[in-house]
């Protein structure tokens, strides 16, 4: 009777102490989420903050890597267009992460167009897609593991830049001011060749393509001009899936001349970003094949945008002040 006691005892024990360290790991991880939406207009990027933006707002959401977020700027897109837009990315994010993102996307938005970076699909070698698949999904219940980077936000006194209420006036835009040429050789040579998918990403994509459907998104597979992180190979493993899934492949390394990109200025670090001058002019192409084909709504002083037009505006006021404060602008 005593030995059963003191087993039951153990079992209660064990219990609580799990329930207490699933609860201190759920509130580190919404913390560390968090941490990121700063009240610094310029360097606030958060992703996860579009769940701030009212329900059924956002027409357009852009889901991936830093390609994204340093490259397209919803607010100029907004100025030009008047289509709210979104870019939700985060350093190296793979498929994976964007599937479950997505699920957490549609829970308060319902964009008509889902921009998904086409280099997620092939950030890793087979041998280890399935370790970051597995990484990802247990990111989805325990954010800690794929925001530990925001782990610097719990310096002492950083988190009076928290904030859990204001909008993200950037919209995730990342502002890069430094200029830094490309003079590296061309990435886009033509080759028959293809680039290796793992196929846990094309089942990964498939996944996205179909929760994007179910939620009435069309699903746009989105190449962001980039030395590093693409190639003629990845054109053609990319083109290949695009078909046999039936969704558009828009391949901006293809277009750099209508683009009127320069390597020579608008990228800030040889190559792997896009710095203010790049993004201005990708920002403006994805603005104008996003009015040209398809047939969004432009929002620009309607009262249910206000909140759109307001913030939009004080971020381009910030951004150019501080660009005509480093001289980079007149």
């Amino acid at each position: 009777m005593e030995e059963k006691k003191i087993r039951n005892k153990r079992i209660r024990n064990t219990i609580v102490f799990a329930l207490i360290l699933v609860l201190v790991l759920k509130t580190v991880s919404w913390l560390l989420v968090w941490s990121d939406n700063s009240t610094n207009i310029l360097q606030n990027h958060c992703g996860p903050a579009i769940a701030l933006e009212k329900k059924d707002t956002v027409d357009v959401v852009a889901m991936g890597n830093s390609n994204f977020y340093c490259s397209i700027d919803p607010t100029r897109v907004w100025e030009q267009q008047g289509i709210p837009m979104y870019i939700w990315g985060a350093p190296s994010h793979r498929i994976y992460e964007i599937q479950h993102d997505l699920k957490t996307l549609f829970k308060k938005q319902s964009p008509k167009v889902v921009f998904i970076e086409a280099s997620c699909l092939m950030r890793d070698k087979s041998t280890n897609a399935w370790n970051q698949k597995v990484k990802a999904d247990v990111a989805s219940v325990f954010q800690i593991v794929a925001n530990h980077r925001n782990i610097n936000n719990f310096e002492l006194g950083r988190d009076s830049y928290w904030s859990f209420t204001e909008r993200c006036k950037s919209k995730g835009y990342y502002l890069k001011t430094g200029t830094k040429a490309y003079k590296g050789k061309d990435w886009m040579k033509p080759t028959k060749q293809e680039a290796e998918i793992p196929d846990v990403a094309k089942k990964a994509l498939e996944n996205c393509i179909k929760i994007c459907n179910d939620n009435g998104a069309e699903v746009v597979l989105l190449s962001i001009p980039s030395p590093n992180d693409w190639s003629a190979k990845r054109y053609n493993a990319v083109s290949k899936l695009a078909e046999e899934l039936n969704v558009e492949l828009l391949d901006l390394n293809c277009h750099m001349d209508e683009i009127g990109l320069s390597w020579d200025k608008d990228t800030c670090d040889q190559g792997h970003h896009m710095n203010f001058r790049g993004a201005e002019k990708i920002s403006t192409y994805i603005g104008n094949y996003l009015a040209e084909n398809k047939k969004l709504t432009d929002h620009r002083g309607e009262a249910a945008y206000a909140g759109w037009d307001k913030d939009c505006l004080e971020y381009a006021q910030a951004r150019d002040d501080r660009l005509r404060a480093l001289g980079k602008i007149k």
